[in-house]
């Protein structure tokens, strides 16, 4: 994995730095978030300890979709999901918890109803999925020249002639507002980039699936079509390159502000709220594990969990 080089480091001097040179969605709303959170997760590479188990699900259920497209095999996929729902999560959430419906046999019981779903889009073969572009790693430099991003596609589809990406998530929050998350949305914006540079066609945009599951609800896939112009591509791109020379400031001072309004949400606190710098370094050391972020392996691991939606 190559990293952004951080010559002249003043604040935490001790800690190397290891900030991915490929930025994807993920590290970009990190630093939409909170500088130094940025700074603690991104260039430090820290970590909670514990994936949050909507992360686990979300992994899995990736899995199952990506064995379904490329072997065609039900079977295959359930063995695949259980294996990764083991190797993630382990055992089922103690009943009465927050997400203790979100057990192995609800996961199987979802992945049974998008199996449905996916037979129905077979039958009526009106999308076809490109096989190259199943669970793919992409990345491509900006018009500045040294601005690289990556973007994690789930799927790219050719749906009534044209060309879709498509994204799987689950979620167990919808409501009458869901749809106001598709846009404005740096995820689905980054794809459609992305995929319209490496394809050389216009990419339309995005199809999201939703796998819906609550402690009374579920499983029920549920899909929404976001799309992307032109011109909200080129003014995203500016808007990518100039971020990217707000954070060279930011190395080059090695300053990290601290954005107060998220502190009330962020696990990261204990480590701000500490007096000196010396015992900042110890809470970080203490409780959170150095586990660097690399995009070229999201979804081997799970993410630090900023979300519910995955």
């Amino acid at each position: 994995m190559e990293l952004i080089p951080h010559p002249n480091p003043r604040f935490m001097a001790e800690l190397p730095r290891m900030e991915p040179v490929v930025r994807d969605s993920t590290i970009e709303m990190r630093a939409k978030t909170c500088k130094r959170y940025y700074f603690y997760t991104t260039v430090l590479g820290y970590r909670e300890r514990k994936s949050a188990i909507y992360l686990n699900w979300g992994i899995a259920y990736h899995k199952f979709r990506e064995v379904l497209e490329v072997t065609q095999d039900i079977k295959q996929a359930i063995a695949v999901v259980i294996k990764t729902w083991q190797k993630e999560q382990g055992n089922d959430p103690p009943v009465g918890t927050q997400w203790d419906f979100m057990t192995l046999e609800r996961l199987l019981a979802s992945c049974k109803t998008a199996y449905q779903w996916w037979l129905r889009e077979k039958d009526m073969k009106r999308l076809e999925v490109l096989p190259d572009f199943i669970e793919k790693q992409l990345v491509v430099t900006l018009k500045d020249d040294r601005t690289k991003i990556g973007a994690k596609v789930d799927q790219l589809t050719r749906w009534v002639g044209k060309l879709w990406g498509r994204d799987f998530k689950t979620s167990s929050k919808m409501g009458k507002f869901y749809e106001r998350t598709l846009e404005p949305n740096d995820q689905f914006m980054r794809q459609t980039f992305i995929e319209t540079k490496l394809t050389g066609e216009p990419v339309q945009g995005v199809l999201v699936e939703v796998l819906y599951n609550t402690k009374k609800q579920g499983p029920e896939i549920k899909g929404f079509v976001t799309s992307r112009s032109v011109d909200q591509l080129s003014r995203w791109e500016d808007e990518q390159i100039y971020l990217a020379e707000e954070l060279q400031r930011n190395r080059d001072n090695d300053i990290w502000p601290m954005e107060e309004k998220q502190c009330p949400f962020c696990a990261f606190r204990i480590v701000c709220k500490a007096s000196t710098e010396k015992a900042m370094v110890a809470q970080l050391k203490a409780n959170f594990d150095l586990h660097p972020w690399d995009f070229f392996h999201v979804g081997e691991d799970a993410d630090d969990g900023t979300s519910e939606d995955t």
